[in-house]
């Protein structure tokens, strides 16, 4: 399966596959983005080049790796408009504040006359290089729903944030909301190539550990 949790033995990267790191202590998938450039010799815990929504959005930035996903078919012409999609992106929000640039529900935002350049949040930002090439990897009718207090424990900093800002963010209200989680993308890589290209992966709670 095209799910691997790195280790103490090196392994090579292709470029755009999906890249993850977890909480050690709970093994929850905290953040995810994509391989930027093929990389060699990776282990657990090097860093390598992401491209990522942090925020704000990084076309390069070196992160440390724990895990990582792929799709083995990947063709040569696939990379290229997932490319092309990710140069466009870093140019529309070259000048966009840091803070303008993230969402969180939903994950990705279209453009619009109020906001004229779409917001990610990194599993959106995943999700939607993927939908480029018309690979759906989530039912995000299916996702499950989660409450203010399960949200902090993927975004600690969450608690910091007054209602203003969180309804920035896209999380008015109480709640629960359907929010796609790093987790859940990741493990939409632990099928075969055949599976994620034919059928949209139906996330339950546990899927926001790195399996």
């Amino acid at each position: 399966m095209p799910l691997h949790k790195l280790n103490d033995t090196p392994i090579s990267l292709k470029q755009f596959y999906v890249c993850a790191q977890e909480n050690a202590a709970t093994s929850v998938v905290v953040h995810i983005g994509l391989v930027n450039e093929e990389q060699h010799s990776v282990e657990y815990g090097h860093c390598i080049a992401w491209s990522h929504v942090a925020p704000p959005f990084r076309q390069v930035d070196s992160q440390e790796v724990h895990a990582v996903g792929w799709l083995s078919s990947l063709s040569e012409s696939e990379r290229e408009t997932v490319q092309l999609f990710i140069v466009r992106h870093a140019e529309e929000v070259s000048n966009i504040r840091k803070e303008k640039q993230y969402v969180i529900f939903p994950s990705r935002t279209e453009r619009s006359m109020d906001c004229p350049y779409c917001r990610f949040s990194c599993a959106g930002f995943v999700v939607e290089a993927y939908r480029k090439i018309d690979i759906v990897l989530l039912d995000e009718t299916m996702l499950p729903e989660q409450s203010f207090a399960s949200l902090c424990s993927y975004y600690p900093s969450l608690r910091e944030y007054g209602p203003k800002m969180r309804a920035s963010l896209g999380l008015d209200g109480n709640g629960p909301w359907r929010v796609v989680l790093p987790g859940y993308v990741l493990n939409a890589f632990n099928r075969t190539d055949d599976e994620i290209r034919q059928k949209p992966f139906q996330p339950k709670k546990e899927y926001c550990f790195l399996s």
